[in-house]
């Protein structure tokens, strides 16, 4: 009798439940149609601003001084994979190479799983650079800057930003930390991931100090190992760069714990004549020590102000001749990135993309970057660094 008397209720919730399973599985493949559908929309990055076109060309280094201690067979040396982009002179027509191309994009994609669904495809980010092009006569030789990647990043994923520096008559150098990187990818087809013993602990906040301090060393040894075949590079009588490496105006700069191993690399190498932070949080010997180049920090908000006066702390006194300290308002950590201006809805969601015009935070960053060693390796004396400038409403200024 009881079940009989309340038939229709349970018909009934039964009928609800059926529709919302429904409207649920309508929803889920929408969201999942929509994310196929962006991620696949082509993307065409922001044109360098400068007056050159722009080359780009890879190279596998090892350093043969060095033992490789993450890898697990013994005797490795340390080996890393740079990308460079440079001033060119491409023959007319030439065509741009792929963002991140062959097997980098493929195993990358592959190694996100599902959740590659929540990124831009690599195969759909269209780039400036024109792989291998010749190098541009227009200078004699031509500043360099080596640039470190974020921790869990590519030095693709700052395409913007390399090639804009670039199109102003910089050579950057890219490196991607071999075993911290997501995945690198070697010409003779060896992929090697990130492994536990190159990351930094999230354990405790002590295991992630302990651990980012003994990082950053290594990554700072990169830095320097660059330094090192850049001359080597740059005496090679058969390449492309021989001679047209001024080696005398390095600059190194670095995204987040990129950052850090730039100035880690600058107290341990005077070769580094000046360098930027950008987003990074300072760790290693640095933290006390500072350093002598002039350096500028870069950073989104909100910065805690734990780690601005750690950073006022360490440079403040070292310095020979000078700090800055640039603030954008509205950009997050990864505005720092490519993911500014390609689709990336998962960072936004998090908190990780900021208010600011995509495009607009490329372009303050790169613009000061870029003053900042014009000023410092070339001699230009730029009105940018005097102090607060009404282009750069977004921008709060500070130096030392």
């Amino acid at each position: 009798m009881y079940w009989r008397w309340n038939a229709p209720f349970w018909k009934s919730l039964a009928r609800i439940v059926t529709s919302l399973a429904v409207l649920g599985l309508l929803a889920t493949l929408a969201l999942v149609t929509w994310l196929v559908i962006e991620r696949n929309r082509p993307v065409v990055l922001p044109a360098p601003s400068g007056p050159y076109a722009v080359g780009r060309v890879s190279y596998d280094w090892v350093d043969e001084s060095r033992p490789e201690t993450f890898a697990a067979a013994p005797g490795a040396r340390r080996e890393l994979m740079v990308w460079m982009w440079y001033p060119a002179a491409p023959a007319p027509g030439a065509r741009p190479a792929a963002y991140l191309p062959g097997r980098w994009g493929e195993v990358r994609e592959r190694d996100q799983g599902i959740w590659a669904l929540l990124f831009q495809r690599q195969g759909s980010i269209h780039a400036h650079a024109i792989a291998d092009a010749p190098l541009s006569p227009a200078q004699a030789r031509y500043p360099v800057l080596i640039m470190s990647a974020g921790y869990g990043r590519l030095p693709t994923d700052y395409t913007v930003l390399a090639e804009d520096l670039a199109s102003h008559g910089y050579v950057v150098t890219g490196i991607a930390n071999t075993y911290s990187a997501p995945v690198v990818v070697f010409p003779d087809g060896r992929v090697v991931r990130r492994v536990p013993e190159a990351t930094i602990s999230e354990s405790s906040p002590e295991a992630g100090q302990r651990t980012a301090d003994g990082l950053v060393v290594v990554w700072a040894a990169d830095v320097v190992s660059a330094m090192n075949q850049l001359e080597r590079l740059n005496a090679d009588a058969q390449g492309m760069f021989a001679g047209r490496l001024d080696l005398t105006r390095i600059g190194v700069f670095g995204h987040s714990f990129g950052g850090a191993a730039t100035a880690q690399a600058c107290l341990v190498d005077s070769r580094c004549k000046a360098g930027v932070d950008v987003d990074g949080t300072l760790y290693g010997d640095v933290v006390e020590a500072g350093v002598r180049q002039p350096f500028m920090f870069i950073s989104s908000e909100p910065r805690s102000p734990a780690m601005e006066e750690q950073d006022r702390r360490s440079f403040s006194s070292s310095l020979a001749h000078g700090a800055y300290w640039i603030t954008i308002r509205g950009c997050r950590h990864f505005n720092f990135t490519d993911s500014a201006v390609t689709f990336a809805p998962s960072l936004k969601v998090v908190g990780m993309l900021g208010r600011i015009d995509g495009q607009r935070g490329l372009k303050v960053t790169g613009d000061y970057v870029r003053a900042f060693f014009d000023e410092y390796l070339n001699a230009a004396d730029t009105s940018l660094l005097d102090g607060a400038s009404l282009d750069y409403p977004e921008v709060e200024f500070r130096s030392h």
